[in-house]
Order: C-alpha cells, then structure tokens, then sequence
C-alpha cells in the first residue's frame, strides 16, 4: 500500500473503478488512510490523497448517475466541466449539484435499484446571484430551456432562497418562445415575476431568453437561487443531515460520508427532532398517519385545528420548545401563543418535516433520532446491483459492523501493476458471511 502512495496517479485510476462505498473500505484498510470529511489534508502530501481518492469515486459515480438518465448522457461530462470552471475562477462555493442526486452517487455508485428504490429526481443546482448569469449560459450551450420560476417551492426550509428556475431539453423546438413573450402574455406572471425582466434587478434574465411551459412535465434541472453569500450557507441550513452534501464540479464536500455509506440520516437540529417525535407522536396517538397533512388555517375542520391545539398544548406543557413562523427557536419566556393561525403554519412545517423522512426511509435510511415507527421504521438497507463491482447491500447490522470494526474489513489486498495495460483492470468482492455473521472470505481482490 505504501507504493501506491508513491503513485498517485495509480490510485486515482483504481479509485474510478470503485463505488463509493468500496473506496472508502478501501482507504480504511490503510493506516495512511483516515476518512472523516471530504476535503480534510493539504495538498501535495500523502494525507491529501484519501480525499483524492474518493473524489475520483464519487464524481465517476455522479457521471454515471447523470449519464443513465434519458438524453443527459451526452451533456453529463461537460456540465460537470464547466461547473467546475464556473467554481474555480468566482470560488468554490458560489455553484454546486446537491440534493438527491448527491445522496444517489454516494451510496448506489450508478448503479440500478432492484424496483427503482431510490432514484434521485431532477438535478438539484445550487447557485449565487453572483454567477447566476453564468449558470444560465451554461445550460442554455447545453440545449437547456427556461421552463418554470418558482418563487415558494423552498420557502418552508427557511434557507434565504430567491426562487427556483426549472430547466429541460425540448423535443419540439416550435413551442419554444422568449421569456418576455411568455411573461406579456401571462397576467399572472407579470404580477409575480416581473422580477425577472427587470434590468435594475441580479436576478433579471435577458428577455430573449428561451421559455417553453410545454417542456414543464419532464424538467431535468432545478436552478436554485440562493440570496446567501455562498450556496454553502444554504446547503448546510438543511433540515436532514444527508442532504447537506455538495460537489461543486471540482470537490465534494461530505459532512457524513460514514453515516450516509451506512444508510443512516438524522436531523441536523437536535431541537426539531425532539419536537417531531413528541408531536408526531401524540397526533398519531389519536389519530392515523393518512390525516397527518397540510392545512389551512382559514378554512380547516374544526375537529382536526381542535386536535391540532391540544397537540401542541400537551407538548409544551412538558417543557418541548416551539418555534416561531420563521422556523427559529425562541426563549421559553418569548414562546408564541398558540393561535389558529400559528399552529397551522407550525403543524405544516413538521407535516413537510416528517414527508422527508418518510421519503428518505423508503428509499433505505434510517433516521438515528426519530423513534416514530410510523415514518421511520428500522429496515434493511435496498439492494441494488452495479455492473462493475457486483456490489450487493447486505442487512444493515452487517453494514454497521463491517464499518466499525476495521481491523477486520479485510484479509487480503493484492495489487499488481501490470505496465502493457492500457488502463486498470480492477476486480472487487464485497466480503460475504455466513448465517452467523462471520467472514468467509476478502473484502477485495484487486488485480491493476
């Protein structure tokens, strides 16, 4: 293993031959190795190389991620390329892919789901206004149309989001028209995007940019606006912790590799996890998950705005702290009174809140600190096969004990260098038990 450090060009071939997850066991079996946060070592020393490594994992993951969506195969390289330009002449965090997509990279390595357990929806792009010009040129070169604006679709994660501009491939180019011809045409949206065709506003789009609603149905991008400094301030503001990874077309930037690999998730504020759980749990106590939805406070039915109020009375009487309509908690002695109106906005906060969880648990994670079984049940992790590792996800108990005793991830690692390949050869076994849990064989045989 020493020699492969002398030849990092070597490691880094190796390293686009494996899933995320078999990189990572990979870089634990080495004492040189230690992986915590992508991005952690100084560059040009050996404690930079893991970071190189799963980069080099993950971004071959995310392009083949990309690449299997319907006519994105094409475009997948040169969006990364040109995000990754983008980044590296305004700064690293001014643009980025996060959200879903992310999340899919790092735990199937593009591979398929048995039953298309989780498949990322659109491409999630986080961006500054300071390069939103930027973004918007990028994907017009790539044969993007502007196809929707959004101007509350991420209102509730409270993240100083502007607005969300929707993009797609049109496959009738005769209902392409202009932004400004669309918006004149429009009352409505001149009411509420006029924004967008005013000069004086960084948001503006130039108003022969091209629109086409027909296209709204199959969009494959969402552009995020953020009002942030950087899309890091925003990124890092969500409410589930797996979702707070992000690659700006050059990095990733992971706060909980082992976690997510592990398929496990929780809620980045202890806070709104301790309100979930005695919310949830007392609404679902007199009433079933299918009547756990959004509500209006004008024209709710009086019963449920009843058992609304008697949740919330319960839970702050033993001694839970509720948020204001921003979302933030205040003191116990500024605690807003429990209006109609306020406990409607707060209920359909923790409706969204448990909708995320819900999702993420049937796509396969475990959420560590929410104990409602309802949303959260404890399951095995989903299956999924990947072309060039055979990768197979084992029960989860098997996955956290594979993780956590690394003294034992591996018996044998061969790597031989063999100079008239024109490129690596790798070949990796996932380490396979029997019926009681004990090693049967190497977690890797790699011949290069």
């Amino acid at each position: 293993m020493h020699s492969l450090y002398n030849n990092p060009d070597i490691l880094l071939n190796i390293a686009c031959y494996l899933v995320p997850k078999d990189a990572c066991n990979f870089l634990l079996t080495s004492k040189q190795s230690h992986v915590h946060l992508i991005g952690h070592g100084k560059e040009g020393t050996h404690e930079f190389l893991p970071s190189l490594f799963m980069n080099a994992s993950l971004k071959h993951s995310l392009l083949s991620v990309i690449s299997r969506r319907n006519q994105l195969r094409d475009i997948a390289k040169p969006l990364i390329h040109q995000l990754g330009v983008i980044s590296n002449e305004h700064g690293e965090d001014q643009i980025a892919i996060a959200g879903s997509l992310i999340v899919q990279a790092i735990t199937t390595g593009g591979g398929d789901y048995e039953n298309d357990t989780f498949v990322a929806g659109d491409i999630d792009v986080y961006c500054t206004g300071q390069v939103l010009k930027l973004a918007r040129q990028l994907f017009a070169e790539l044969g993007f149309v502007l196809t929707k604006v959004s101007i509350s679709k991420y209102n509730y994660l409270q993240t100083a989001i502007h607005h969300v501009e929707s993009y797609a491939i049109p496959s009738d180019f005769d209902s392409v028209t202009t932004i400004e011809t669309f918006i004149k045409k429009m009352p409505y949206m001149r009411r509420h995007l006029k924004f967008l065709l005013n000069q004086n506003s960084p948001y503006a789009v130039p108003s022969r940019f091209p629109f086409s609603p027909s296209c709204m149905s199959h969009k494959q991008i969402d552009l995020v606006v953020t009002t942030a400094p950087t899309v890091k301030d925003t990124i890092h503001n969500f409410d589930v912790t797996l979702c707070m990874s992000w690659f700006n077309g050059m990095q990733f930037f992971i706060p909980n590799l082992l976690q997510i690999l592990q398929w496990n998730a929780k809620m980045r504020c202890p806070v709104w996890a301790n309100l979930i759980n005695a919310y949830v749990s007392r609404f679902l106590s007199v009433s079933p998950l299918s009547s756990f939805t959004q509500i209006s406070p004008f024209n709710a039915p009086n019963d449920k705005m009843d058992l609304i109020l008697q949740c919330f009375t319960h839970i702050q009487s033993q001694g839970h702290r509720l948020p204001d309509e921003d979302g933030a908690f205040p003191s116990p002695d500024d605690a807003p009174p429990l209006t109609r109106r306020y406990c409607a906005i707060v209920h359909n906060m923790l409706v969204k809140q448990a909708q995320r969880i819900e999702k993420y648990n049937k796509r396969g994670f475990h959420f560590i600190d929410i104990k409602i079984n309802e949303l959260n049940p404890d399951q095995s992790a989903p299956s999924y096969t990947e072309g060039s590792s055979g990768a197979v996800h084992q029960d989860r108990r098997v996955m956290k004990r594979r993780m956590s005793d690394i003294s034992n991830l591996v018996r044998r690692v061969k790597l031989l260098h063999n100079p008239n390949l024109p490129s690596p050869i790798v070949r990796a076994k996932l380490r396979h038990f029997d019926d009681g849990g004990i090693n049967t064989s190497p977690l890797f045989h790699l011949d290069v």
